[in-house]
This record gives C-alpha cells, structure tokens and sequence, in this order.
C-alpha cells in the first residue's frame, strides 16, 4: 500500500480500465493511501498491477493502471484499486469497464467510463461525466450536473444547480433541482420530481416526460407531443411577484407521454 502525508485536498487523477475502483474522500485526513490489487488471478492482471503508477506530485495524486496491452488485446486486465483522500478533494476519473464507487465529499468531479457504473456521493461544486452504457448515479450535487450518455440509467436525488442532461435510451430521475434544465433523450424516460425554480427544456422521440414543480411557485407551460398524452395536474395561477421564484416548461415528445404536477410539499 502506498502512503503520503497530506496537509489538505488533494487533485486525483485516476485511470484504471477494468476491475473495480473504491474512492473514499475523508474529513481530517492527514495521510493518503492508495491500494493497488489484481482482481483475479491471471498474469496479466498480476502485471498490471504491479505496473501501475502512484505518485504525489505536490498536491496532485496520480494513479495509472498500464493500458497498452489491454486496448491491443481487447481485454483489460482486471485490478482491484482503493484510495483514500481527505474530503473536498476534486477528481478526474477516466475507466472503461471498471465500476466506481466514490464515497464522502469532492469539491469538482469530472469522469469519463464505456461501460462502468460510477457512483459519487457528494459534489459541491460540479459534476460532469460521459458515459456510453455505464449506470451513473450521485447523491447530491452542488454546481452544475452535466453529463452525456447513450444507453447508461442516470440518477441524481438533490442537484442544487443546474443540470445538462443528453441521452439516447438510459432513463433519467432526478429528485430534487435547484436550477435550469435543458435534457434531451431518445427513448428513456425522463422524470424530476421536484422542480424549485428555473427553465426547463426536456426534447424526447419516445420516452415519457414527468415533472413536478414546487407548491407556491407560479409556473409557465408549454408542452406538445405528437401521439402520446399531455397533461398537467396544476391549477392556473398569475404572474410572479417581484423576487419570487417561477418556473417555465417547454417539453416535447414525439409519442412519449408528459405530465406535469405539483410536487410534494
């Protein structure tokens, strides 16, 4: 195991392309540590592992797992990876196969996977990923979320910003939004629970749309979908007085359903 005494949040740079990756961000942390393990037992995982680059460079943690012979062979060797850095550090991720799990705080997040799920507690600041059919999903988020997927479910419980979200057929749930929305999806189905003020703009081919928007907050509509249902559960109500939130609509679907309602208070 690898061992470097820290003062504060680190920059994590980490690449590894299959197995599986474990990430904690601690409060108080004074020492970082990084475990590098094959996943299996072969040799190639064995030599991977074993060539696998740690380094500290100032406040900048590096962990590269060899790519070369994995990408030429079309099959990665498999590692085992598990770090350990103090909360609000920020993270630059890049997997292929490999599922991560990152626990606690990080102050940005930006990853990048083929087909591994990423989990992230906590962001305070941004979270941007791009993922082909990996599972995204986080906890809370305190900037701004974007993200680019093609077949990959995204989850999201509480984004305090705003959210850039673009799929192909991953369906989409986002519980809580603080900000604009501007979504664009296939045929996954595209739901926020709770919509407390902001622009949204959600375009589906076939997926349904759902919204739900806060109680008390006066609300402008535009939904339109060609052969699927559009309705909306919300009594009218007049212009918003100065300096109080508000919420605008516009959502369409070419055969997916969209509905939109009030949240619960």
């Amino acid at each position: 195991m690898y061992e470097f005494p820290v003062s504060g949040p680190l920059s994590a740079e980490v690449r590894v392309s299959a197995g599986r990756l474990e990430i904690a961000a601690q409060p108080g942390l004074t020492t970082a540590t990084v475990r590098v393990e094959p996943a299996d037992g072969s040799d190639a995982s064995k030599e991977a592992a074993e060539q696998t680059v740690v380094e500290l460079r100032g406040t900048n943690l590096i962990v590269k797992a060899p790519e070369n012979k994995g990408w030429l062979r079309m099959r990665f060797p498999r590692l085992a990876i598990t770090i350990a850095v103090p909360a609000d550090s920020t993270l630059d991720l890049k997997t292929a196969s490999a599922d991560a799990t990152c626990t606690g705080a990080y102050r940005t997040v930006q990853a990048n996977t083929a087909s591994g799920d990423v989990f992230v507690e906590t962001v305070t600041g941004d979270f941007a990923i791009t993922t082909a059919s990996g599972d995204v999903r986080t906890m809370q988020v305190g900037g701004e979320f974007k993200i680019k997927s093609a077949s990959g479910d995204i989850s999201a419980d509480t984004i305090d910003g705003s959210a850039v979200v673009h799929t192909a057929s991953g369906d989409v749930e986002i519980g809580t939004l603080g900000g604009d929305l501007h979504g664009t999806t296939a045929s996954g189905d595209f739901a926020v629970r709770t919509l407390r003020q902001g622009t949204a703009k959600v375009n589906s081919a076939s997926g349904d749309i759902s919204v739900g928007v806060t109680p008390g907050v006066a609300i402008w509509l535009e939904l339109s979908s060609m052969s699927g249902r559009a309705r909306s559960d919300l009594q009218p109500s007049g212009a918003p007085a100065n300096g109080q939130p508000a919420v605008a609509l516009h959502l369409r679907s070419m055969s997916g359903d969209i509905l939109v309602n009030r949240a619960a208070g």
